[in-house]
């Protein structure tokens, strides 16, 4: 299912001189490394499973790491650090690119019926390495094919499609498995967005789906321009922590008259959130797809720094989905 570049963490573990090793991945991959870590206790690792969820790039297990004083992590199913710089410990990432074919009818038939030319494609980190290959069958059939730029050309990720977004586009094609990174896409841009699971193979449109978040973006801005109480929200998760951005939310309430409290959570989750007592509204400076994916999660409105604005100047007439990101 998957290619753990066994080798190359063999590799990477004799020569850091490791004794102990602090495993992490998403819930998805955990099934299948039990191969690979027999093969790191064969040479003598004493391998430790994180079992805690692994949410991305932005969430390193350091709190475990540190808790039982290993100092080296392998950090599967992500492509390396997002929004911050690792100290302190030695971290390898491995993407764990999947390994299945690609078939491209379904997309084929799909893009023809949409009678499009112009496809900006993109991709989450399992299936990078497939872009080119479905780039050139797309090109045999005339459509014209981009690929976004930067360091990972055409990598999504759910908080930052920089390396997507390309100019002149139709429809966007976003190869990942389910539509968690197609939304996200679909929120940065007014073309239409496909997710193209390969899983499944199946392709379908985010269209619905994105005007569902929109219309709850709008109510809970709508409810939160007159609350009066906010909760905060930050997250102590390396890539999450936005402290100062929580400080600066805070003076920005308080000059308008409204009360912040400040809240660390590692972990969210309704009842912890419940937990807290009553507020008006809360504001999420941690993950922003906290907002749009798990909205149920949260008993009151929630918004995030980039709409703010919203909120204090009561006007949405003006609203850009886009800020939800932000």
């Amino acid at each position: 299912m998957y290619d753990f570049e066994v080798e190359k963490i063999l590799k990477w573990v004799k020569g850091s001189d490791a004794k102990f090793l602090l495993v992490q991945a998403p819930d998805g991959v955990k099934p299948y490394l039990s191969s690979l870590l027999e093969a790191l206790e064969e040479i003598g690792i004493t391998v430790v499973l994180s079992g805690e969820h692994s949410w991305g790039g932005c969430d390193l297990a350091f709190c475990e790491a540190e808790a039982l004083g290993i100092k080296h992590i392998l950090h599967v199913g992500h492509h390396g650090p997002v929004r911050f710089k690792i100290s302190g410990f030695n971290v390898l990432f491995i993407p764990g690119y999947a390994a299945l074919r690609l078939d491209v009818e379904p997309l084929l038939s799909q893009l023809k019926a949409m009678r499009v030319r112009r496809v900006g494609l993109a991709a989450s980190v399992q299936h990078l390495k497939g872009l080119e290959k479905v780039r050139r069958e797309l090109e045999e059939e005339g459509f014209e094919v981009k690929i976004g730029g930067g360091r990972f050309p055409g990598l999504v990720i759910g908080c930052d499609y920089s390396a997507t977004m390309v100019a002149d586009v139709d429809v966007y094609v976003v190869i990942a498995g389910g539509v968690f990174h197609a939304l996200g896409l679909s929120f940065m841009t007014d073309r239409e967005v496909l997710a193209f699971d390969p899983y499944l193979g199946r392709v379908r449109t985010v269209e619905k789906l994105r005007q569902r978040v929109l219309a709850r973006r709008l109510s809970d801005l709508a409810e939160a321009a007159s609350a009066e109480k906010f909760f905060i929200l930050v997250s102590v998760k390396p890539g999450q922590n936005r402290f100062a951005l929580a400080l600066e939310v805070k003076r920005r309430l308080e000059k308008a008259g409204r009360r912040g409290l400040i809240v660390a959570l590692n972990e969210f989750s309704g009842e912890k959130l419940l937990n807290l007592g009553s507020c008006d509204a809360f504001v999420n400076t941690a993950c922003p797809r906290l907002t749009t994916d798990n909205r149920d999660m949260f008993p009151r409105p929630v918004v995030n720094p980039g709409e703010l604005r919203y909120v204090l100047e009561g006007n949405l007439a003006e609203y850009d989905l886009r800020s939800v990101l932000l």
